[in-house]
């Protein structure tokens, strides 16, 4: 009797295990585990803003330019080899993607990178050769810039996929393919939420 119950909590610890390495399907709205490198959180920062604080007018539609923000990120998660970038406005549901609005889509930025240069859409490459452009929710393959209505605040949220391999995907992938592509490919992600109110 005693052997059996050993066995039986060895099995269960097993399972235990093998479910712990299990990779999780990457959730489209940016919700993931924040995994990072040892003890240390998989980062994402900006110089231009902070965590809940405001997005600078310069990166909105309340400029002439589509200029969009510098990023950087540390402490990813060992094994990452590129990295896909989203900015959507999580308050803003897409009825024909069923997740919220995409403005921005950047993918297999190489693992030696670790920033993106506040820049000029179009301008390439960004941040190296390596990067592709996906085609955001307005069709556009280019930083979408947030516009909210006069007086209404909106929420943005920048979100940082560290992968284990490459997106097999050319320029102008919509983020849905992208989410599909790396839903075996994430080691851990990593978010910077920001928020604008239209002039």
């Amino acid at each position: 009797m005693k052997r059996i119950l050993l066995l039986s909590f060895i099995a269960a610890l097993l399972l235990l295990d093998i479910a712990a390495c299990k990779k999780k399907t990457p959730d489209p709205n940016g919700n993931g585990n924040g995994n990072g490198n040892g003890t240390n959180l998989f980062t994402l920062a900006s110089s231009a803003m902070v965590e809940g604080g405001f997005m600078p007018r310069a990166f909105t539609c309340d400029t002439s330019f589509k200029v969009f923000p510098p990023l950087s990120w540390s402490n990813a998660p060992a094994g990452t080899m590129y990295y896909a970038l989203f900015m959507d406005n999580i308050d803003y549901d897409n009825v024909a993607t069923k997740s919220k609005f995409c403005h921005w889509v950047l993918f297999n930025l190489l693992s030696t990178t670790n920033k993106i240069d506040k820049g000029i859409n179009l301008s390439y490459p960004i941040p190296d050769d390596s990067t592709l452009i996906g085609t955001n929710d307005n069709n556009g393959v280019q930083y979408g810039t947030p516009c909210p209505a006069t007086t209404v605040t909106n929420n943005y949220k920048f979100t940082l996929y560290a992968l284990s391999a490459r997106c097999n995907l050319k320029l102008q992938a919509t983020k849905a393919q992208v989410i599909k592509e790396i839903a075996n490919k994430t080691l851990g992600t990593a978010t910077l939420t920001v928020k604008y109110t239209g002039k």
